[in-house]
């Protein structure tokens, strides 16, 4: 909570600041002109995901790095290249060389994203991992994914990744940063998620990932007109930003307990608490049937990855199937995707109403609606009452056909003597 605070004080401030019209230049060095590459991810062979059946990534950041080069060409002040414009597979290594010989001052490598089982969504950007290089690239980074919130996406945050080695994973950022060259992976989004597909329907939405970028590149420079941009005013060249370094534990709590209980409607209330001690919790998922399958993943209440805040308690309701008993388990996901499991809500049953209902009342339900014989809920203390109901009637019934019997061998019996007696006093 103190963390929360904290992190609102801080943005706060620099909320105001941002709204001085006195700015100091952001990190960049100041120039007449700068040298901008733009690497569009892979090429030939290397042709990226394919997890939507619709295109291949190779032929979208494409689309989106040329986009991104017309845009930005219509400011002054910048020269724009691409690592390739044909449909080749460079290495890594033959793109941070381009950059090198055109003396760039920073390469932007445009990316799209997919997950194993095509349940993640959001955008994200990686940076290099040390000074001076960390701070610079999270100033752009927190631009451009201000640019990605605002089309309506979900930031993933900015984030670094480390080699066994301790260098930079990512081999465009470690060889661009090998040669003095600033470098920034963009992932704009998940190509295989339902959320982010709508943001990759068009050629005309890949053209405004491009624009997008193009004017969060043009913030970060200063380009007119945007002299006077909003930045991070507290950083300085030696900056290391503790939240995006990997995260590798998982999330230290994750509790649930029921707060509320409405059997009318069949909904279930609890209330989640979790913690996370070095990042921020992104998402959560949950599972009404014992962890045997789970939900889709939503976004964490309050989760901010560029602030690193999130709600450690929060409300959450469910609709329970008829005739169930859940048993609810909730996954709290970080900043990496690491995620914790919760206790387990097991001890609430659905399968019958606590409040027996009057008979009347029942029988003008069933009239008003048919339910499926499959979701009926039958009451035992109805059943016994409907079962003694019964065997009292069939106990009337068997009475009543003795003594209907016994009636008619009394009737018949007293025909045949009258009978005899008539025929008898005749035949004197």
């Amino acid at each position: 909570m103190l963390k929360k605070i904290l992190s609102i004080g801080l943005f706060a401030i620099m909320f105001l600041l941002g709204n001085n019209t006195v700015q100091a230049q952001g990190l960049m060095p100041e120039k007449d002109e700068y040298i901008i590459v733009i690497d569009p991810g892979h090429g030939g062979v290397n042709v990226g995901t394919t997890s939507n059946p619709n295109f291949e990534e190779k032929e979208i950041t494409m689309k989106t790095a040329k986009a991104l080069v017309e845009e930005l060409s219509k400011y002054e002040g910048v020269s724009v290249y691409l690592t390739h414009e044909d449909d080749v597979d460079l290495s890594l290594k033959e793109r941070a060389v381009f950059a090198e010989k055109k003396k760039a001052d920073f390469l932007f490598s445009l990316h799209y994203n997919a997950s194993e089982n095509h349940t993640m969504f959001g955008t994200e950007v990686w940076i290099p991992l040390n000074a001076p290089y960390h701070a610079m690239c999270y100033e752009f980074a927190y631009l451009q994914q201000a640019e990605m919130k605002e089309l309506g996406l979900f930031s993933r945050g900015i984030k670094t990744r480390m080699n066994d080695n301790g260098t930079d994973y990512y081999g465009i950022i470690r060889e661009s940063v090998a040669r003095d060259i600033p470098a920034v992976i963009i992932e704009h989004c998940y190509v295989d998620e339902s959320r982010d597909g709508s943001f990759v329907d068009s050629d005309a939405d890949f053209a405004e990932f491009g624009r997008k970028d193009a004017i969060a590149i043009a913030k970060f420079l200063g380009l007119e007109p945007y002299e006077e941009i909003f930045e991070l005013s507290t950083l300085s060249a030696d900056s290391i930003i503790t939240h995006t370094y990997e995260d590798k534990s998982t999330p230290k709590t994750v509790q649930i307990e029921a707060q509320n209980i409405n059997y009318d409607n069949n909904e279930l209330t609890i209330i989640v608490n979790a913690t996370e001690g070095d990042s921020a919790l992104m998402y959560y998922d949950y599972s009404l049937d014992g962890g045997y399958t789970y939900s889709k993943l939503y976004p964490w209440p309050g989760a901010d990855m560029l602030s690193n805040i999130y709600d450690e308690y929060f409300a959450l309701t469910f609709s329970i199937p008829t005739n169930v008993q859940p048993e609810v388990i909730l996954r709290a996901y970080n900043k990496f995707d690491l995620f914790s499991t919760s206790n387990t809500i097991s001890n609430i049953d659905f399968t019958y109403t606590p409040t027996p209902q009057p008979q009347v009342e029942l029988i003008e339900n069933i009239e008003k609606t048919e339910t499926p014989e499959t979701e009926q809920v039958t009451n035992i203390s109805e059943e016994k009452a409907n079962k003694e109901s019964i065997t009292e009637l069939k106990t009337k019934r068997f009475f009543l056909l003795i003594a209907f019997i016994l009636l008619w061998i009394i009737l018949l019996s007293s025909i045949v003597l009258f009978i005899i007696t008539f025929f008898g006093e005749t035949k004197k």
